[in-house]
């Protein structure tokens, strides 16, 4: 299967997504807006995953709206799509939901997750790291899957595709690079954290669990 991801600035990476590719022996198709390479031709992929950035989709730039026309296409194709932060962001955009400013959460904090998508009985709380300002409503049709309790709205299934506002792919080098890049943003947020808190919390492997069999479940 040929995995097309788009990234949108060079401090956000696939994190643990890379590993899912490997380990599922798919091919990557990896696309850099911030290097102004093109959009890729949904033809030309089977799975669509889309990262974070710290743009919003309010901004004029033109490739924001040419992103959302590729989502719709693939949408169209009913093939799989998983939108992260940002990317999670333009999927319930053109879905036709908003994107709204939020209670400022970056850092680790808890969403409750509905484990109903995977199959399983009892619903689960995961620390995950968030890093947002903006979120958005719930698309028509969507059915929320995890929640906050700064924000609710932070994941939702729409056929096949998920967006979650949070950060699951997150390993220990993504983590580094985003307090690098964009410590800044850190400040006056309700989950209070310091830079070093941050960088020491412990990353749980049940993310990384909870990430690999979302990915699987739309794949």
């Amino acid at each position: 299967m040929k995995v097309a991801v788009i990234q949108h600035i060079s401090f956000e990476g696939l994190g643990y997504i890379e590993e899912w590719i490997k380990n599922n022996n798919h091919e990557l198709l990896l696309i850099k807006t911030f290097e102004q390479e093109p959009l890729p031709n949904p033809q030309n992929f089977d799975y669509l995953i889309i990262l974070g950035g710290p743009m919003s989709v309010h901004d004029q730039e033109t490739w924001l709206a040419e992103e959302r026309q590729l989502i719709k296409l693939t949408l169209d194709l009913n093939l799989p799509i998983f939108g992260i932060c940002l990317g999670a962001q333009q999927i319930a955009k053109t879905l036709g939901a908003e994107v709204v400013p939020t209670p400022k959460e970056v850092g680790w904090g808890r969403v409750d997750f509905s484990m109903d998508l995977l199959n399983a009985t009892v619903n689960q709380s995961f620390e995950v790291l968030h890093w947002h300002g903006e979120g958005f409503t719930l698309p028509n049709q969507a059915i929320l899957i995890a929640q906050s309790q700064e924000w609710v709205n932070q994941g939702f299934r729409y056929g096949n595709a998920i967006g979650l506002q949070f950060h699951l792919e997150t390993d220990d080098q993504a983590r580094h690079n985003i307090l690098k890049h964009d410590e800044y943003f850190i400040k006056d947020n309700v989950l209070n954290q310091t830079v070093e808190l941050i960088l020491n919390h412990p990353i749980a492997f049940a993310n990384k669990k909870l990430l690999f069999d979302l990915l699987n479940s739309i794949g």
